[in-house]
């Protein structure tokens, strides 16, 4: 049974088969899937071999979808390597499938809340593995498929990629090989991306960092110009001041929607937003609120057009070695790489981090990497495993589920940056090369597309917005005092340049609860439990 009411999924069928499908899907030599899309499936995709082969054939496919396919035999069911738009599913008489995490099972309640998974949601913003926090509704993970038997009513899951996993291959070109290999592939890739824009305007949300910088960068090198750029935040918060001398610099349009704190929270409560919420959250992951606010504003004032096409930067900092952990040594422990898992991905609120809790965390993210307590690892799988993590549960489940809010507001959206290609090209890099982004800063030191990268765009760099003054005095006092005690997290960041993020409508709700909080979303995701629970 499918119950994809998702306005984005379209649907086909004939006498032998039926299809629904969302996103765009190519083979390797540029064939269309989902053009002809009947006939290109079945032809693919038949009973005979589909027991055999079906992870051969799914490796050729590039793009961002989903699709379900249903013969009289079998249904098959596929997400794209990234997750790109999530397929939940219930196995309880036969089996349920949908977009939405919503349509499974009716409405969500607590009485069959998963715990365990309610635990992980609110150490870390989202579930883990399959589960969600709904008992018996399941998600496909990325690079899986799923094929359900209808004579049998079994189910066999498989992951036809792991990214970092699949092969030990790693490359031994040279570091002045790679970059030219990178960018041939950059040219390829927003050059192909171009064409299929067909000239309809761009809307990129532009910070003072590399990669929506980068995007911006390209399409002008190739001479995109329907392109416009959107800041958001506080006027005087660095990121926005360089984000608009780059526009400038480049002579594009460049908008900026101001944050002010009250006037989001007061958003927060309102209906529009309690909808997006309930879409985009799929029962497994705290919603992406940061361009949300934008997106209403700028079609409060009219000046964004029904066609706009998004495209943002995620997530060029991740696969090109930002987010790897300092290694020194060569060989180390599984509990070093468990460690700085668990300090980056489960540490929304320290006070959760007991022992009992970190005995369940542990045992989920061995099972998760396939390793045993007690093992010892070298530096290179270190950064295997720790990228691989990280790739699998909050990059594919929390960062990419912010595409959600431009289906929300019905617009299309592109992530260049999240390539097939590109995934195959840094996951075969060494370590080395990617640690700190070396390799991608030499490359736009290099290449330095639309020469906007070799420039000084240094701005004051002010974080925070109003804070009292006796919060700042009592921050520096506190600094020096008790310099293992983080007062600024507890008290100040009320006031910080992502206080329009934090729910709380007053500072004394804030300080109430604040202790051990990592940022704002550790809120949300306390907000989401205390509802369920």
């Amino acid at each position: 049974m499918y119950i994809n009411n998702n306005k984005l999924w379209r649907k086909l069928s004939n006498t032998s088969v039926k299809i629904q499908y969302v996103g765009s899907a190519y083979t390797a030599d540029n064939n269309d899937l989902f053009k002809n899309a009947l006939e290109s499936m079945q032809k693919l995709f038949n009973d005979d071999e589909i027991g055999c082969q079906i992870k051969e054939k799914l490796q050729p496919i590039r793009g961002h979808y989903s699709f379900i396919l249903e013969s009289q035999a079998y249904v098959l069911v596929v997400v794209d390597r990234i997750r790109s738009f999530p397929i939940f599913y219930s196995e309880n008489d036969g089996l349920s499938i949908s977009g939405s995490a919503n349509d499974i099972k009716g409405k969500f309640s607590a009485n069959n809340v998963d715990q365990k998974a309610l635990l992980e949601f609110e150490m870390a913003g989202y579930v883990s593995g399959r589960k969600t926090l709904q008992e018996e509704v399941y998600q496909m993970l990325p690079g899986e498929y799923l094929i359900y038997d209808k004579k049998t009513k079994n189910i066999y899951r498989d992951q036809y990629y792991q990214y970092g996993l699949d092969s030990d291959y790693e490359s031994k070109k040279t570091e002045e090989e790679l970059l030219q290999e990178l960018h041939l592939l950059h040219i390829k890739i927003f050059s192909e991306m171009i064409e299929s824009l067909d000239g309809r305007p761009v809307w990129i949300p532009l910070s003072g960092g590399l990669d929506s910088r980068f995007i911006l960068a390209m399409l002008k090198e190739l001479n995109y110009e329907n392109v416009t750029t959107f800041s958001y935040g506080p006027h005087n918060f660095w990121e926005i001041q360089k984000a608009e001398k780059i526009a400038s610099f480049l002579h594009v349009k460049w908008h900026h929607v101001e944050y002010d704190p009250k006037e989001i929270r007061d958003i927060f409560d309102k209906e529009d937003q309690k909808k997006y919420h309930e879409e985009a959250w799929g029962k497994n992951s705290v919603p992406v609120l940061n361009d949300y606010y934008a997106i209403l504003m700028l079609r409060e004032r009219g000046v964004l057009p029904d066609d706009a096409i998004f495209i943002n930067g995620q997530s060029g900092d991740f696969l090109t070695g930002g987010h790897i952990p300092h290694l020194e040594s060569n060989m180390y422990d599984i509990s070093f790489l468990i460690e700085k898992i668990v300090s980056k991905h489960y540490s929304l609120w320290e006070q959760l981090k007991t022992k009992d809790n970190l005995k369940y965390i542990t045992g989920i993210i061995l099972s998760e990497i396939k390793l045993c307590s007690g093992a010892h690892i070298c530096s290179k799988d270190v950064a295997k495993y720790y990228e691989f993590y990280e790739w699998k549960e909050r990059q594919c489940k929390f960062v990419i589920n912010g595409q959600r809010v431009y289906e929300h507001f019905g617009f299309d959206w592109k992530l260049p940056l999240w390539h097939d290609e590109l995934m195959f090209f840094w996951e075969k890099v060494p370590w080395e090369k990617k640690y700190k982004q070396k390799l991608f800063k030499k490359y736009l030191s290099v290449y330095d597309p639309a020469t906007v990268f070799n420039k000084d765009w240094n701005v004051a760099q002010y974080n925070y917005r109003h804070i009292p003054f006796i919060l700042r005095v009592l921050t520096s006092v506190m600094r020096t005092v008790f310099p293992n005690y983080n007062f600024q997290q507890n008290f100040t960041e009320y006031y910080s340049t992502y206080a329009a993020f934090y729910p709380q409508k007053n500072y004394f709700d804030f300080i109430r609860n604040s202790k051990g909080h990592r940022n704002s979303v550790s809120f949300h995701a306390k907000l989401i439990a205390k509802d369920l629970k």
